[in-house]
């Protein structure tokens, strides 16, 4: 990647992510049951759901969850069993992160989790350290609609990076939505329709701030059979990143064209290199198995892909010889010679 910066391929400006699942190399008949008693012991408590809503595609992320505490494949333990795209199946699957640098699609980082791993935990890391590899701030960031919850848009803004993401749907406990009621960042309080206060009450186990009605202004209140839930109150429960996800939506509601152009260039730029890395680089399955080996083959991957992009910016006819300290991860060091053609 130094040499691809070297040669003024890579802007550090906007940074597409996103992420891309790898086909284990385990079939499905060597899923097998998890014993009970061992998962208690191996990992204690009955998994919780996650912080922050994570519905997915066709919300199939907290049932992957739920199934992975209870079944493994017992020729690579460390994949998990993630449904695709499409409506695919379940499999195992690894998942790899990916961020790709707007001026010329090199890759400034790649990572790799398990299949159900939830990508949007993993955008604030890949910044910072696309940051330090780069030497200077990313000024923008675009991905897609799966990370856009609150915790992110709100380090985003500590960070000073302009998050082009589409906002994660609200999820919907009642007739009358959290959206219909009005916040106010400043004193900390919500407003009902009705014009009552929504005061702070406490943070619950998820560490979610919790706003709770009080029972004497939802008694005759005629939007109560559409609002209020048992004990006769409304509770409200939010991150601490809300306000600024509620930017993040009037921004979106803006439809600003400069953000339309980003996200177009998303789709092209970053889902182009997972379709070429795939398609063209054998990606799509993992060739061995384990964390360790499947990281290897997205590390040489991603390098393979880099030095496409280098050869072509160098296609005068010169030879390029790239003595490579262990690039993205990469234990060994390696010795690449490309003849351009002329």
């Amino acid at each position: 990647m130094a040499d691809c910066a070297a040669h003024g391929l890579i802007s550090g400006e906007t940074v597409h992510i996103d992420a891309t699942l790898i086909r284990a190399n385990a079939s499905m008949d060597s899923i097998a049951s998890a014993h009970a008693d061992a998962v208690w012991v191996a990992n204690g408590p009955e998994p919780t759901e996650p912080t922050d809503p994570k519905p997915g595609r066709d919300g199939q992320a907290r049932s992957d969850a739920r199934v992975n505490a209870t079944v493994r494949s017992t020729t690579d333990p460390e994949a998990t069993l993630t449904t695709g795209a499409f409506r695919e199946p379940a499999r195992p699957r690894y998942k790899q992160h990916t961020a790709v640098d707007e001026r010329a699609q090199i890759i400034v980082d790649v990572a790799l989790t398990t299949g159900a791993a939830p990508e949007e935990r993993e955008l604030l890391p890949q910044l910072k350290r696309i940051e330090k590899r780069l030497g200077a701030p990313v000024k923008a960031v675009t991905t897609d609609r799966q990370y856009g919850i609150a915790d992110n848009y709100a380090a985003l803004e500590e960070m000073g990076i302009d998050p082009v993401m589409p906002t994660q749907a609200a999820q919907v406990y009642s007739e009358m939505p959290i959206s219909a009621f009005k916040f106010d960042a400043r004193h900390d309080i919500f407003s009902c329709p009705r014009g009552r206060k929504v005061r702070f009450k406490r943070r619950d186990e998820r560490n979610r701030r919790e706003y709770r009605t009080h029972r004497r202004d939802c008694r005759h209140c005629p939007l109560a059979n559409k609002c209020v839930g048992a004990g006769g109150v409304r509770t409200l429960k939010i991150n601490d990143g809300y306000p600024a996800l509620l930017r993040a939506r009037r921004r979106q509601l803006r439809r600003e064209i400069l953000d339309r152009i980003r996200l177009a260039q998303h789709r092209w730029q970053v889902e182009g290199v997972h379709g070429e890395a795939k398609q063209q680089h054998g990606l799509g399955r993992a060739v061995r198995r384990g964390m360790g080996n499947v990281e290897i083959q997205m590390f040489l991957t991603a390098a393979v892909i880099n030095l496409k992009r280098l050869a072509r910016e160098k296609s005068n006819g010169e030879t390029l010889e790239l003595n490579a300290q262990p690039r993205f991860g990469v234990q060994n060091a390696f010795t690449a010679q490309m003849r351009c053609a002329a």
